[in-house]
């Protein structure tokens, strides 16, 4: 099911990209007659049209699949030392901010990345990748510096 998935991806890569170049190619590089440059102006706006379809499905799908992992973390680690009573609250607008003992003493940005294995998670800048589970979970560590 995940390399279909890879293949379906790529497959609308190639077709959103791929097929404008191609065409902007044919029109520039062969001067083609009239009617072929209609048709092939037509043909490269409708191809570019149905690309910003794509990306704006798939943007809208993100920001709405990110909403779930909005929320409190608990956080175990900071800079490599164990952290006690320290949370993690990832807002809306993609940033989060390390609280501890009520204090904010970090922040950064986040993000939701797509695997075609696992779906959808969260990336967390200085921190652990792939968290898959949703707020009220646990981040190992984030940090800044290598841990020996």
């Amino acid at each position: 099911m995940g390399n279909f998935t890879v293949a379906g991806g790529l497959f609308i890569k190639v077709i959103v990209i791929g097929l404008p170049v191609l065409l902007l190619l044919l029109l520039f590089k062969n001067r083609p007659n009239k009617f072929s440059a209609i048709l092939l102006s037509v043909l490269l706006l409708l191809t570019v049209t149905i690309g910003l379809f794509f990306f704006l499905v798939g943007a809208k799908e993100r920001n709405k699949l990110s909403n779930k992992f909005v929320g409190f973390y608990k956080l175990n680690k900071l800079n490599c030392e164990e952290c006690i009573n320290c949370r993690i609250e990832l807002h809306e607008d993609y940033r989060y901010e390390i609280i501890q003992n009520s204090k904010i003493v970090g922040d950064g940005e986040w993000s939701v990345e797509m695997n075609p294995e696992t779906g959808y998670f969260l990336k967390i800048e200085n921190g652990p990748i792939y968290i898959n589970h949703e707020p009220e979970g646990e981040i190992e560590y984030i940090g800044t510096k290598a841990c020996r």
